[in-house]
C-alpha cells in the first residue's frame, strides 16, 4: 500500500513516472511495481494510461487514491457525523487518538457535493458526562487487561459513608452521562458498580483474580435499571400512568423485563422486576400526579412519605390548591 500510495503521488504531481523510475525510489523490481499499477488499475479503476512520447504513465482524468475508491460519498458524511458525536466526549480517554484516525481516514475522501450534508438533516445534543481522572482511567484499564485486584476507599453515593473496597475489576461502562466500575466485591461478596468520581486512593495490587466464564457482563448491565444503585433482591414494581402520559411511557423500554397492560380509561399499567426500588421513587415522582404506584407497599409508602415532605421545602405563599394545580395541568394539556 505504501508503494501504490508513492505512485499515486507521482503521477498526481504529472511526473510521468516508469517502472524503472519508480523501482529505483522505492527499491524495488520493476515487475513489482508493474504489479502495483496493474491492481490499481483493474482492481482500484485507476484512470492510467502510458505516454509514449513522455516515456512514463499518467492520470488521464481526476481520482483519489485509496480509501475513496472503496467509500462513496455517504460514507465519508457517515464519518463526518460519527466525528461530531466523538466530539461530545472530548478529554475523554483514547479521544485524541481516536480522532486523528478518523481525521487521517477522512482527509482522502472526495470533497461532498451535495448542497445539504448529513449534518444539515441531524445533530447530536451536547452530552454532559463527568470526565474521569486521567490516571485512575489508565490504572483501572492496566488492572482490567492484566486481571489485577485493586483497592480503594469508595464514598457511597446513597449515604456518603466511606469505606475500603478490594474488587475484582471486568469493565469500565459509561451509562446515564456518567463513568462506572463493574467490579466483583470482596467485601459485599458479590457484583458491584461502582461511580469512578467516588472512587479515592486507588491502589492496583499485585495479586491476580481469575473472573468467572460464565459471567455475562452485557446481561448485567441491561438488567440494571439505575446504575448507580447497589442491587439488592428483586422486587416487583406496578405503575398506572394517566392517559396524560401513557403514550409517552409506551414508546420507551425503561427496563428489559417492562410488560405494559392498557385500561379502557386511556392510561396504562408498567409492570417490571428491579433490584432497588428505592430510587424507582424518585424516578416516579417527576410524573407528578401522572403516576401512581401500585405496589410493592414499600415503594408506595416511600412515594407518599417523599410527597407530603415536598410542601414543607416551600414558602407558603408558594403553596397551591389541589383544584389549582389541576386547572394549571388541563392547561399546560390544551397547549401539547
Amino acid at each position: 500500500m505504501k508503494r501504490m500510495h508513492t505512485i499515486d503521488r507521482e503521477l498526481r504531481a504529472g511526473k510521468f513516472p516508469n517502472c524503472s523510475t519508480l523501482a529505483k525510489d522505492l527499491d524495488t523490481s520493476s515487475k513489482t511495481i508493474q504489479r502495483d499499477i496493474n491492481y490499481m488499475t483493474l482492481m482500484l479503476k485507476a484512470p492510467i494510461a502510458y505516454d509514449n512520447k513522455a516515456r512514463g504513465f499518467y492520470y488521464t482524468e481526476e481520482w483519489l487514491f485509496f480509501p475513496s475508491s472503496y467509500f462513496n460519498e455517504l460514507d465519508a458524511e457517515s464519518l463526518l457525523a460519527t466525528r461530531a458525536v466523538l466530539s461530545q466526549y472530548e478529554g475523554a480517554p483514547y479521544y485524541v487518538d481516536i480522532c486523528a484516525a478518523l481525521d487521517k481516514v477522512l482527509r482522502n475522501f472526495p470533497p461532498a457535493k451535495k448542497e445539504r450534508h448529513l449534518l444539515d438533516v441531524y445533530s447530536f445534543a451536547q452530552a454532559s458526562a463527568a470526565l474521569p481522572d486521567t490516571e485512575l482511567f489508565r490504572m483501572l484499564e492496566g488492572a482490567i487487561r492484566n486481571q489485577l485486584k485493586v483497592r480503594f476507599r469508595y464514598e457511597s453515593l446513597r449515604n456518603g459513608a466511606a469505606s475500603q473496597r478490594t474488587v475484582h475489576p471486568y469493565r469500565l461502562h459509561l451509562a446515564e452521562d456518567t463513568w462506572y466500575l463493574v467490579a466483583f466485591c470482596e467485601l459485599r461478596k458479590g457484583l458491584r458498580l461502582f461511580i469512578l468520581r467516588n472512587i479515592k486512593e486507588l491502589e492496583v495490587l499485585d495479586g491476580h483474580y481469575r473472573p468467572d466464564a460464565g459471567f455475562d457482563i452485557d446481561g448485567y448491565l441491561q438488567t440494571r435499571m439505575f446504575l448507580f444503585i447497589e442491587g439488592g433482591g428483586k422486587h416487583t414494581v406496578r405503575i398506572r400512568f394517566s392517559e396524560r402520559f401513557a403514550d409517552y411511557v409506551r414508546h420507551r423500554r425503561w427496563h428489559p423485563s417492562q410488560e405494559l397492560a392498557a385500561n379502557t380509561d386511556g392510561s396504562i399499567i408498567l409492570s417490571m422486576n428491579v433490584d432497588a426500588y428505592d430510587v424507582v421513587a424518585c424516578w416516579i415522582m417527576q410524573f407528578g400526579t401522572g403516576a401512581e404506584v401500585l405496589e410493592p407497599a414499600g415503594l408506595r409508602k416511600r412515594v407518599v412519605r417523599e410527597s407530603r415532605a415536598i410542601p414543607g421545602l416551600y414558602d407558603t405563599n408558594d403553596r397551591v390548591s389541589n383544584h389549582a394545580l389541576q386547572e394549571e395541568q388541563e392547561q399546560e394539556r390544551n397547549k401539547e
